[in-house]
């Protein structure tokens, strides 16, 4: 499951350049800061908590994107919405599957 946490991690900080490490480990795995830092370092597998955590916080996002995509009529920004729902929905399909293998 680490692969999957390292995938995603990758994927957001090309979309968001300033994600750092200690802010995905907070942000996202509702971990301490140093969490995904103690992952690489000590070669562990995050736990379920991370996991689920990780899964529920992209499912989210992805609401907040279709919510905020109710709300706009400009082109442009209608395209950056849809196209980060889009990537929040997949990354959260990507944590739940891993979970469930």
């Amino acid at each position: 499951m680490r692969e999957v946490i390292e995938d995603i991690l990758s994927i957001l900080k090309t979309e968001n350049l300033t994600l750092s490490d200690k802010q995905f480990s907070k942000r996202f795995l509702n971990k301490n800061p140093t969490y995904y830092a103690f992952l690489k370092s000590a070669n562990k597998q995050p736990s379920m908590d991370a996991m689920v955590h990780l899964w529920r916080n992209l499912k989210q996002e992805a609401e907040i994107c279709q919510y905020r995509l109710s709300l706009t009529n400009e082109p442009a920004r209608r395209f950056y919405v849809q196209k980060n729902l889009e990537l929040y929905k997949k990354l959260a399909a990507k944590a739940y599957n891993a979970m469930a293998t």
